[in-house]
């Protein structure tokens, strides 16, 4: 696809829907957001080096095919006042279109915080193509925990290679957040990003999909059911061998590791006892009726985690209100 700006910004000039009480308000409110979409469409006309795959300006050509069919558009929520996140994709079952929505307090921050506004577009321009390259798979993931977290994890990386190949190379001041992802990106592929901002374990997650790939190409269902097993076990162990008076910052990783486990693991699971099931399948409860030792191992593991909860909360919030420094 070209990279004519004035064509794809004519698409979302023509697409663009706005909910407003005033119509005052209305017209300032959408002329900003179309500046801030000429901006973030200016951001990516330049093409990159040849050695780097510009993710970014992929994400925008497909999101502009469906704006071109009129299956996107954008809108602002007059009620929203949260900076982070600003900008988010949705689609609801059956609806005509899909939406790009962004907060009425990002579209008042743009002047102040440009490069802030166009990393958080980038997120949900990534998760439109997710939809509109395959609506089926995206929905299936939505509906799991472990989906939703792996479609998070795509967000935030879209959100890291704008950072990266977009306003760093072009001397943008970043803000904390932005800085944080991108150091995130670049040293631990955004695991410590995860860890902090998500309240969940990159590696967990990666191992568990991995058991759940396996499974449904050999359908092997005792390794499957003993490796996740093994994971949990492991973590426990790791728990159990922390000191009393160990620092909650040591604590923490293993602990969201465990609160990970617990939220993602019983989709596995699951899968084992219902995977062959065309109709009616197993409810969780029956599937840990038939699961003694996976049973038993999430009770000692959730025993650590409530007692783990405050801790791992107040740290969590600590995290994320330091985002909110511009």
């Amino acid at each position: 696809m070209s990279r004519s700006i004035s064509f794809v910004f004519a698409l979302v000039l023509a697409t663009c829907v706005f909910v407003f009480p005033a119509m005052a308000q209305e017209d300032d409110s959408k002329s900003r957001t179309v500046e801030i979409l000429e901006g973030y469409t200016s951001l990516l006309s330049s093409p990159l080096d040849e050695d780097v795959t510009d993710h970014p300006f992929q994400s925008w050509s497909l999101a502009a095919q469906a704006i071109n069919a009129g299956a996107l558009r954008f809108t602002v929520d007059p009620t929203q006042e949260n900076i982070i996140p600003g900008v988010r994709f949705l689609y609801s079952s059956g609806a005509e279109s899909a939406h790009i929505v962004f907060s009425q307090g990002l579209v008042d921050s743009w002047v102040v915080r440009p490069s802030l506004t166009y990393t958080l577009i980038g997120g949900a321009v990534k998760e439109a193509e997710m939809f509109f390259r395959d609506p089926q798979a995206w929905a299936r993931a939505k509906r799991t925990s472990l989906g939703r977290f792996l479609i998070q994890s795509e967000i935030y990386m879209a959100q890291a290679q704008v950072v990266r190949d977009r306003l760093l190379p072009s001397g943008y001041l970043l803000s904390p957040y932005e800085s944080y992802l991108l150091d995130s990106f670049e040293k631990d592929s955004l695991g410590s990003f995860l860890l902090y901002v998500e309240g969940y374990s990159l590696p967990v997650a990666q191992s568990l999909l991995q058991i759940q790939n396996g499974y449904e190409e050999e359908a092997d269902d005792e390794q499957a059911r003993e490796t996740v097993v093994a994971i949990g076990q492991k973590l426990l162990e790791s728990r159990e061998d922390l000191s009393v008076t160990a620092e909650d910052a040591e604590i923490y990783p293993i602990a969201v590791a465990i609160h990970s486990w617990l939220e993602f693991s019983p989709e596995v699971i699951s899968r084992i006892h219902n995977k062959d099931r065309k109709e009616n399948p197993l409810t969780f409860d029956v599937v840990l009726s038939l699961e003694e030792e996976y049973d038993q191992l999430r009770k000692k593991l959730d025993a650590k985690r409530i007692s783990d909860t405050p801790m791992m909360q107040h740290i969590l919030q600590n995290s994320q209100n330091g985002f909110q420094r511009f």
